[in-house]
């Protein structure tokens, strides 16, 4: 009965050495899952149109939500005329799991290059419509960081709103998905 006393009494003096190792343990874990600080990555669809080559800058990587600036870029060729787009987005990336929540808004510059066939001051060619036109966008998205590995997915719904020229404000349901890859220090 002795022995029984003494082992309870002994396990119940280490028992909280034990949960507070557990503890410590964790929050070392959630300190070094903290988001790598550099990301590239290809969307299709998304704030750049049709699809964009990226680069994403993130802040606060150690805490939650993670704050990300981004920078693309994308240029796409028709028959007729051609556009430079170049999409520019703030976003806030939550959750402490591989599957985040992420929103944000930003601003997608549109440049249209026309070719036309006529000679425009005895020239042919390309003509350039002048100044960048400013399209509004937003994302609400998920993305999913693979454990262990520097890769990343995202898919987002990104409407578009722009004035249609009537003096109107146009409203684009819009959506993409991306895959990137992570580097840099925590």
């Amino acid at each position: 009965m002795k022995a029984v006393l003494l082992f309870f009494l002994v396990g119940i003096a280490f028992w909280p050495l034990q949960v507070r190792a557990q503890q410590t343990a964790e929050v070392v874990q959630q300190k070094q899952a903290g988001f790598l600080r550099n990301g590239t990555y290809v969307e299709a669809g998304g704030n750049a149109l049709y699809g964009s080559l990226n680069y994403e800058r993130r802040f606060f990587v150690q805490g939650d939500p993670v704050a990300a600036i981004r920078v693309g870029g994308s240029l796409v060729p028709f028959d007729y005329w051609h556009s430079l787009i170049l999409p520019v987005e703030f976003s806030l990336i939550n959750g402490k799991r591989p599957l985040k929540f992420e929103f944000g808004a930003g601003v997608t510059f549109l440049k249209s290059f026309e070719r036309e066939e006529k000679v425009r001051n005895d020239r042919v060619g390309v003509y350039i419509n002048p100044g960048f036109r400013p399209i509004a966008n937003f994302r609400l998205g998920a993305r999913y960081d693979f454990p262990d590995k520097p890769y990343f997915l995202r898919a987002g719904f990104t409407p578009f709103f722009f004035n249609n020229g009537e003096g109107f404000p146009g409203f684009q349901p819009w959506g993409g998905v991306s895959f990137g890859y992570s580097f840099g220090k925590k």
